[in-house]
């Protein structure tokens, strides 16, 4: 009998080892999906993380090196964009800013947040962070997408082709030399890549084919980093 060797599920931690050292937090949503005849598929890691009994049950896990690297300067403008459990990463960032200008006295540079959920009352996640952070001047921006809000649908990437979004943007990106980073779905993902390739087409004055290369080239600079999943 073949053994069953279960594989690893992978998960952004979401709070900074320099806030929390002893710590390690997770945003995660309990997966369920229909199925024919009335059934319901429950996702099966997180179903069981949603069943563990604090200070009771225990569960094995590993850390491995984030590819979500802040800059050295904090005061290097950044755009964050992180719908849903997308925020996990970014929830790390502020936690992080926020301990750098209370115990170092660090000014933290022009720091944009994209989040978007469905709707406003349900699914706004961390709701009271975000503001505490920007009170705390943690967070410049907070661009929020309620998707279900209203007739026409709004995501992430409607809010960034906006025309105050892109100058704003490309402002960042090119003029100031900032970073982007996006967590999320695959399909999120490839959205918000074409709404920069737009941005930088407008406001670059640039060609399709250029744009996309422009988009590259922060990709291999690192300074346009993704963390998706499908």
């Amino acid at each position: 009998v073949p053994k069953l060797v279960a594989s690893p599920r992978y998960y952004t931690i979401s709070s900074s080892s320099y806030a929390n050292p002893d710590k390690i937090s997770l945003t995660v949503i309990v997966s369920t999906a229909k199925k024919p005849r009335n059934r319901v598929y429950n996702g099966i890691c997180s179903t069981y993380l949603s069943k563990l009994k604090p200070y009771k049950d225990t569960v094995s896990v590993f850390v491995r090196p984030s590819t979500f690297r802040l800059p050295r300067q904090l005061s290097t403008p950044i755009i964050m964009c992180g719908p849903g459990t997308g925020i996990a990463p970014f929830r790390a960032f502020w936690q992080e800013a926020v301990h750098k200008i209370q115990q170092d006295n660090i000014e933290i540079g022009n720091w944009s947040l994209y989040f978007g959920c469905r709707y406003k009352k349900i699914d706004w996640i961390y709701e009271d962070e975000m503001k505490d952070a920007q009170k705390k001047n943690a967070l410049s921006n907070i661009h929020l997408a309620f998707s279900r809000e209203q007739k026409q649908k709004i995501y992430i990437q409607n809010l960034m082709q906006q025309q105050d979004h892109s100058a704003e943007i490309w402002n960042i990106l090119h003029k100031q030399r900032g970073y982007i980073y996006v967590c999320g779905a695959s399909a999120m993902g490839r959205n918000i890549k074409d709404s920069l390739v737009n941005i930088a087409q407008e406001y670059g004055n640039l060609s399709e084919a250029k744009a996309k290369g422009y988009i590259k080239k922060l990709q291999d600079k690192h300074r346009y980093i993704q963390e998706l999943w499908s």
